[in-house]
């Protein structure tokens, strides 16, 4: 929503709103885009403004209109909602990225939520309403939706229930019943008479109880059982036999593993008392090859001694030829030049005059380097002198300048880094009337272990040169603006007080003076 009401250059003249897209004709109308593609499709495409034919060819991108209608001042889409937020139409992205009065989707509408709510309302939604939050279990630790948290407990591993059989015991966690069960004294367990046909099932408490009362009972079963073939007992029986025939056949074979090892174990003694005397026999051969090397080295050694003593005394005597011819040649060219070439001395002299001087150039760029590097703050207090503000307030009101940044510094020696923003004439809607000081984050050498985003308290002050009554504006910066991100490029967008102080204010008091403006910036 506009501010302003748009003049009628800024209406698209075929569907009679704001331009989108803004495209022209060859007659000069404009059009948005989807309009121009609807006209251009038709049978006889025209303007339907002053009804001149309209070619494909000749339609192009206004930029121009692009341009202002970017600079256009503009509401929040959220200014219903409460929001106060103006600015020019192309801020308005990055204002709604973060504006608190937008309405957003929760952040687990792909799990199922169809909940939409204003910015500012998301944390409550997400920390206390929301039927997908997860919540942490408080038996098994487990996160879980806040929506399924009944029917999670249903069947939770860790959650406490009462033993099935009312032993007394009421907190036992469900993935240890099982073994509870076992050992339950309320359990019921089969007779230990089972096999022979009591079909008595008792608890395990009262099983010495039910064993004793029915002892007759028992002693029946037994006696009858005692007299009839058990198929059991039988297949015991053959197991039994079968077992004593695959002991015998395991014994017979283990004496033949024992007969095969002892042959085995006879073969390798004779092969290591081989093996000493082939040892012996190569040590022996070793110490006679060793002795017929040192021979030979002795008399290799004597006769390279011999060659590099010659070789030295040629290399001596071919050195001093060589020296003395070079001596020879240096003083023919300084004839030859004296008598052939008297400008040659000059063009030396010239050339080591001119190495010198590239030299101080160097020297003076490296001291002016460790100058500026000797000015940076490491301290999170940063004073900036900004002269000559009259010239630069004149630049800015031209639109050939309208800003300047200060020197970067830090927040501690190997910490954040920023710079300050100064508009003289003022930014955006604060233009020709107020100072607008903004600080923009940089990026730094030391980013990757510093905590992201930036939430240091910034202070910004205008000081008083006369008076001491400075004009001073702090600020927490908002985690969820792109300007206090970690930086992807150079710099980031700027932050801060586009109506920091009044042009009239600036002038009638002390903060000009000698055409010098000081402001300062601390980061707590």
């Amino acid at each position: 929503e506009y501010i302003d009401v748009l003049e009628d250059r800024y209406i698209c003249n075929a569907c009679r709103m704001p331009l989108n897209h803004p495209m022209q004709a060859q007659c000069g109308h404009r059009f948005c885009k989807h309009c121009i593609d609807v006209i251009l499709i038709s049978p006889f495409p025209a303007c339907p403004r002053d009804g001149q034919t309209i070619q494909a060819l000749s339609v192009f991108h206004d930029r121009c209109a692009l341009v202002e209608m970017q600079a256009l001042p503009c509401y929040c889409h959220g200014r219903c909602d409460g929001c106060q937020w103006t600015g020019p139409v192309a801020m308005i992205t990055v204002h709604e990225e973060v504006c608190a009065f937008i309405k957003v989707s929760c952040i687990h509408a792909s799990d199922g939520c169809g909940e939409i709510m204003l910015r500012f309302q998301l944390a409550k939604h997400v920390e206390k309403e929301c039927p997908f939050r997860l919540i942490t279990c408080v038996y098994c630790q487990n996160d879980v939706p806040e929506r399924t948290l009944i029917e999670h407990l249903k069947k939770c591993p860790a959650f406490p229930i009462e033993c099935p059989n009312e032993c007394g015991v009421k907190r036992i966690e469900r993935k240890k019943l099982s073994a509870h069960t076992r050992e339950c004294p309320n359990a019921l367990t089969d007779c230990r008479f089972s096999p022979l046909g009591c079909t008595y099932k008792v608890k395990k408490i009262a099983l010495r109880e039910h064993q004793n009362k029915h002892v007759i009972k028992h002693m029946i079963l037994l006696g009858r059982t005692t007299g009839e073939p058990q198929p059991n007992l039988l297949e015991l029986e053959n197991q039994l036999e079968r077992f004593d025939g695959e002991n015998t056949s395991f014994k017979t074979e283990l004496e033949r593993h024992k007969y095969e090892f002892a042959q085995m174990k006879e073969r390798f003694n004779d092969q290591n008392a081989r093996l000493g005397i082939v040892e012996k026999t190569v040590a022996n051969q070793k110490g006679d090859i060793a002795e017929i090397w040192m021979r030979f080295d002795q008399e290799n050694l004597v006769g390279e001694v011999r060659m590099r003593d010659k070789l030295k005394k040629f290399k001596v005597k071919t050195k001093a030829n060589k020296e003395c011819l070079l001596s020879l040649m240096k003083r023919l060219e300084v004839q030859d030049d004296s008598q052939t070439n008297p400008n040659k001395l000059n063009r030396r002299l010239s050339q080591l005059e001119s190495s010198i001087t590239i030299h101080k150039t160097k020297l003076f760029q490296e001291d002016l380097r460790i100058q500026i590097q000797q000015a940076i703050s490491y301290d999170g207090t940063f004073l900036w002198k900004i002269d000559k503000f009259t010239e630069r307030y004149a630049e800015a009101k031209s639109g050939n300048a309208t800003s300047i940044y200060s020197s970067p510094f830090y927040t501690h020696r190997f910490g954040y880094k920023l710079c300050a923003r100064l508009f003289p004439n003022g930014d955006g809607s604060a233009r020709d009337n107020y100072l607008s000081i903004f600080i923009a984050l940089m990026r730094g050498e030391y980013d990757s272990i510093l905590p992201w985003p930036f939430q240091e308290t910034i202070t910004i002050t205008l000081i008083d040169q006369d008076n001491g009554m400075n004009i001073s504006e702090t600020f927490d910066p908002d985690p969820c603006s792109i300007s206090f991100q970690r930086p992807t490029r150079n710099i980031n967008v700027a932050s801060g007080c586009p109506r920091f102080c009044s042009q009239t204010v600036l002038r009638t008091r002390g903060y000009m003076n000698e055409n010098c403006v000081f402001v300062k910036v601390v980061v707590d």
